[in-house]
């Protein structure tokens, strides 16, 4: 029986690495605003070497309508001041998942991309409007991928211009109003935005907050090859939404993907497919499954 399971389970995810290729390589790369469509298209089927979203930057230092059903917001921190900590993955990473609310009823209209840089003042302005257009019965996305960092049990997500730790932008989400709504940190020491400190929690009563990383850990992008560069945790969430973590043992094979479904592919994808230690988080506040 114990010799069963095992090969169950070992042809199971033999199936997912192969729906992982179909899946990942059909989402299209649509036309994107202006700022993100400045460098080439290169094959997204090559896999190169890894390498982790973080530094010892100065950056990690403590620093404090009309409406519509669906609204994203997507942040690529990439440039950073000087050279030594800017990153290329986040432009593939928003890319990608812009094309996926694309293929889920976002408008191109409601999807509002910063790449390659955001300053605190414009995320706050970003928020503040996101904010203003929400109603009960909006769905959100609120995405970002860059650098991450920690401190005195807060994560933060570091911009141009200094950080922003979870308190701060629970503040800014306070006033949001969704029926549904999801957070995703692809960055390193994320796993205290997906905690549930009541001071610094930035989700509601629907919503749901996934972490690339824990809030010691870092979180890892590709690197190298012909093919583009994006974290990996980003690679396999959009691959498991996009169909593959439908099937057993993650999913029920129904034809529609939830995030949770999405996040135990991704779970384990990384676990038995990775090179590196990367352990993601998920906190989940929405009754039900959630599919967007």
């Amino acid at each position: 029986m114990h010799n069963r399971n095992t090969l169950s389970v070992i042809l199971a995810v033999i199936t997912v690495l192969i729906l992982t290729t179909v899946s990942f390589t059909s989402i299209p790369v649509n036309k994107s605003p202006a700022d993100i469509t400045n460098e080439p298209e290169s094959n997204p089927e090559v896999v190169p070497n890894f390498v982790h979203y973080y530094s010892n930057s100065p950056l990690h230092e403590h620093t404090q309508n009309s409406t519509v059903s669906k609204l994203a917001l997507l942040v690529g921190m990439s440039d950073y001041p000087g050279e030594d900590n800017d990153l290329l993955g986040p432009l593939w990473n928003v890319k990608f998942f812009r094309s996926y609310l694309l293929s889920r009823g976002f408008a191109e209209e409601d999807i509002e991309v910063f790449y390659p840089s955001i300053t605190r003042t414009e995320l706050r302005d970003a928020i503040r409007d996101l904010v203003a257009r929400s109603t009960d019965d909006t769905e959100i996305v609120f995405y970002f991928a860059g650098h991450g960092t920690a401190a005195a049990r807060q994560s933060a997500i570091c911009l141009y211009d200094g950080n922003v730790y979870q308190s701060e932008l629970a503040s800014m989400f306070s006033r949001l109003r969704s029926n549904k709504t999801l957070f995703v940190f692809d960055c390193c020491m994320a796993g205290n935005f997906a905690d549930s400190q009541p001071l610094s929690l930035i989700m509601g009563p629907n919503s749901i907050v996934l972490t690339g990383s824990r809030d010691h850990t870092l979180s890892w992008g590709t690197n190298g090859g012909t093919g583009p560069v994006y974290g990996v945790f980003t690679y396999y969430l959009l691959n498991g939404m996009g169909g593959a973590a439908d099937i057993p043992p993650f999913g029920d094979n129904d034809g529609q993907t939830t995030v949770e479904e999405a996040y135990r592919y991704t779970r384990v994808m990384l676990k038995t497919t990775f090179p590196h230690t990367q352990s993601p988080e998920m906190n989940d506040k929405y009754p039900g499954q959630m599919a967007l």
